[in-house]
């Protein structure tokens, strides 16, 4: 949601709840409480370069997501996965289920972290391509369980991301920043803010922070009764998610509150 990254680019902190042991992610090092892994932004997304395997592989890194899925089957052929089961996938868009592989017990390395016990899910179809969407090579997505192990802070000025040990972590309070409360589901961040919408109502909704979004704003229509579509509005390719293409509307909301922070005449999505 690029308007949320906007409020958050500065600096915002991100503690990921460990939702279930899968080898768990570990910083390499005796002494060693944190480990600071550079990024690209690339279209307001973040790309980081991690080894699966020891074959080297450049991810989106994702909020919204549980699991690390791969898709770039060209790439996959050089790539030795262990563990492998077959297994069709679900998820948001219009088409059917899709062909994957599940994997388990995958070394993986990122700068200082390791899993050596990393389960992932492959994609074999050949439907996502998000390297020619980017401009650069991305070869998957990893998202909440890389962070499950730790404290993460992300800072989009400085491109970097940093992971502590959760017992060896000291917040700081920072005076010139506003903190925001994060509820956490499936290793997911959520967090609540105000929209109002176009009749002037002011209401309280639940938003995932999605770092691999690249749209401002989704809604949901019908979610809540103050969330409504406007009238002014027209059709929208949203993008594709595991089930196909995704179609919506898109308009203007009027008014998104966070804290202190206003954002006015924001582009919002309301996917079919």
């Amino acid at each position: 949601m690029r308007a949320l990254r906007v409020l958050f680019s500065s600096l915002f902190f991100l503690s990921f709840v460990v939702a279930e042991a899968q080898g768990g992610f570990h910083i390499v090092g005796v002494y060693v409480e944190s480990a600071t892994v550079t990024f690209k932004l690339v279209n307001n997304m973040i790309v980081v370069q991690a080894s699966i395997n020891g074959k080297e592989l450049s991810f989106l890194v994702d909020t919204g997501i549980k699991k690390t899925i791969l898709f770039n089957v060209k790439f996959s052929d050089s790539l030795v996965l262990k563990n492998i089961e077959s297994l069709k996938l679900r998820g948001l868009g219009e088409g059917d289920a899709i062909n994957a592989v599940s994997s388990s017990g995958n070394l993986f390395r990122c700068h200082g972290i390791i899993n050596p016990a990393l389960s992932l899910f492959m994609i074999t179809d050949n439907l996502f391509d998000l390297s020619a969407k980017m401009g650069i090579d991305v070869h998957g997505i990893i998202g909440g369980d890389l962070f499950d192990d730790f404290v993460v802070k992300m800072n989009y000025s400085t491109q970097k991301l940093t992971f502590y040990e959760p017992e060896n972590y000291s917040y700081s309070k920072c005076k010139s920043c506003q903190s925001f409360p994060l509820d956490f589901y499936g290793s997911k961040p959520f967090i609540d803010v105000y929209v109002t919408n176009q009749i002037g109502t002011e209401h309280k909704v639940k938003l995932l922070i999605d770092s691999g979004g690249g749209d401002s704003l989704w809604l949901f229509p019908h979610s809540d009764p103050n969330i409504f579509i406007p009238e002014k509005n027209f059709d929208d390719y949203l993008g594709r998610g595991l089930g196909g293409d995704i179609y919506g509307k898109r308009a203007k909301l009027d008014q998104l509150r966070i804290g202190k922070f206003t954002i006015f005449d924001s582009n919002v999505y309301y996917p079919d």
